[in-house]
């Protein structure tokens, strides 16, 4: 019979272990009142809003989300994910010219970055996690415990005041004897139905930074295109692009990059 060592913990171990726990569930409640808060919040803006939505029912999109926040809290990461990309999809088609739903954008953009953590998808989960924090900067205040693994996993990528907690890397053109980086993959951005109204070019900057394998990562918005399903278009655009990295003394280095995007509307 394989021996078998017994641990006692004394009386003040004991009230410490029931003390941490406490606390954590603590921190989880209040985490999700804030949660709460947030989905009230939006619900009321598109609720005052909803005469201006071309005939959708905007309650709809608060139910979405909301389906969306229980599939995630169940563990059911694609179900999801793909809930809060079927709310996106619907914004870029309803949200038009003259009306602002950067709150709703934001919160679909956090679900769909749980659910890619959840799927073991980091790269995606935590750009569209960054992205998501500088549309509404209340996220960042959300405790991502309720969402578990995948929540904990965001977790270390929090923003605060719109900057990385890491040093920044200096720009692509800074680099002094350094080859600038040369694009190998770029798909362009999918203009939404909704912004065909506007009349006006855009111009949308993101500046990522480009690694030494050639990937993108951490977008910051620098200029904001006039709606935010623009500004996501663009971004989402940009996910997947790849470069050959910039090289100095022949090797591979990183960089901040600034991409800029032109865009025109219309029929």
């Amino acid at each position: 019979m394989p021996a078998s060592e017994a641990v006692c913990s004394s009386p003040g171990e004991r009230s410490g272990a029931r003390r941490a726990r406490a606390h954590s569930a603590a921190r989880a409640g209040r985490g999700r009142r804030r949660g709460i808060v947030l989905l009230a919040s939006l619900a009321g803006f598109l609720a005052a809003a909803a005469p201006s939505w071309a005939g959708r029912d905007a309650g709809a999109w608060t139910a979405q989300l909301q389906g969306a926040v229980a599939e995630l809290r169940a563990g059911r990461w694609a179900e999801g994910r793909a809930l809060a990309q079927g709310g996106l999809d619907d914004l870029a088609r309803y949200l038009a010219p003259g009306k602002t739903a950067g709150s709703a954008v934001a919160m679909f953009v956090m679900a769909r970055a749980v659910g890619s953590a959840g799927l073991g998808e980091e790269s995606a989960a935590v750009w569209d996690w960054q992205l998501a924090q500088q549309l509404d900067p209340r996220l960042e205040r959300w405790d991502l415990e309720e969402f578990g693994s995948a929540g904990r996993l965001l977790g270390g990528h929090r923003l605060r005041d719109g900057a990385r907690a890491e040093p920044e890397l200096p720009g692509c053109g800074e680099l002094p004897g350094a080859t600038p980086p040369e694009k190998l993959r770029a798909g362009q951005p999918r203009v939404p139905e909704g912004a065909r109204r506007l009349r006006q070019p855009a111009r949308v900057e993101i500046e990522v930074a480009i690694g030494a394998d050639g990937a993108v990562s951490w977008p910051r918005i620098r200029r904001a295109g006039p709606l935010e399903t623009v500004t996501l278009a663009v971004a989402d655009a940009m996910r997947d692009w790849r470069f050959a990295p910039a090289r100095r003394d022949g090797e591979p280095v990183a960089c901040d990059y600034l991409l800029t995007f032109d865009l025109r509307f219309g029929r």
